[in-house]
């Protein structure tokens, strides 16, 4: 008597032994909150590696010292991020502010979920100057739009921003740095600005309508009697 069974007896006989695993509605919620959350994960690790912050404030990042008026300002302004705040790192040099500025881009990425893009004016201003040769494939508009399009912006170095002018159109520079700002006040999108002015050089040499969406929706975080960590 031949007892060979064929493939097909064989599938047959192990799919009746085998019972279905349902799942339920919320094991299969549960699966895919978890899988979701590990993608948000990817999305921000990836965020965070393209952010174009300085070498030395990424290497600095998990080592800081979050004591006294530093870490006090990090974890407050912290809180304030996501809702479309004009905020001012405003001292000396060497004070942590653009350190601060840092932490905020990689808190807003890893821990929120939000795109940051870091920058400098003197870098806006390369930009948008090698967008006048007249082969470039970039407008300036182009590169202006890259500015307006993250949830929150940092502008290091404002000082390189000429701001002494009585109106907005006396200026090239100011112009488009009020064009951006306006433009993301509008948008309530966070934007943070560092300066070493003084407080009278500052209030003196800023326009009005910067100053206002600054007192509007964030402030002026001064770190004068800040320890100054590059004589340290």
């Amino acid at each position: 008597m031949n007892t060979t069974k064929s493939l097909e007896e064989i599938m047959a006989s192990v799919a009746r032994q085998i019972k279905p695993q349902l799942v339920s509605d919320a094991e299969k919620e549960t699966l895919e909150a978890g899988q979701r959350k590990e993608e948000r994960k990817e999305w921000a690790t990836r965020e965070y590696k393209k952010l174009e912050a300085p070498l030395r404030l990424r290497r600095q990042s998990d080592n800081l010292r979050h004591d006294g008026d530093w870490g006090s300002a990090l974890g407050a302004l912290k809180q304030k991020l996501g809702k479309g705040g004009v905020f001012v790192l405003r001292g000396p040099s060497g004070t942590g502010k653009s350190q601060m500025a840092h932490e905020l881009c990689k808190f807003a990425i890893l821990d929120k979920g939000m795109t940051a893009r870091f920058t400098s004016f003197a870098t806006i201003q390369l930009l948008l100057k090698s967008s006048f040769r007249d082969r470039s494939d970039t407008s300036e508009f182009d590169i202006i739009k890259g500015f307006l399009k993250p949830e929150l912006l940092v502008i290091d170095e404002f000082d390189w921003c000429p701001m002494g002018d009585k109106t907005v159109t006396e200026n090239y520079w100011q112009n488009i740095a009020y064009y951006i700002i306006n433009e993301r006040w509008g948008d309530a999108k966070d934007t943070i600005l560092t300066s070493n002015k003084t407080a009278q050089e500052f209030d003196r040499e800023t326009l009005a309508t910067v100053k206002t969406r600054i007192s509007q929706t964030g402030g002026v975080i001064t770190t004068e009697g800040w320890t100054n960590w590059r004589l340290k």
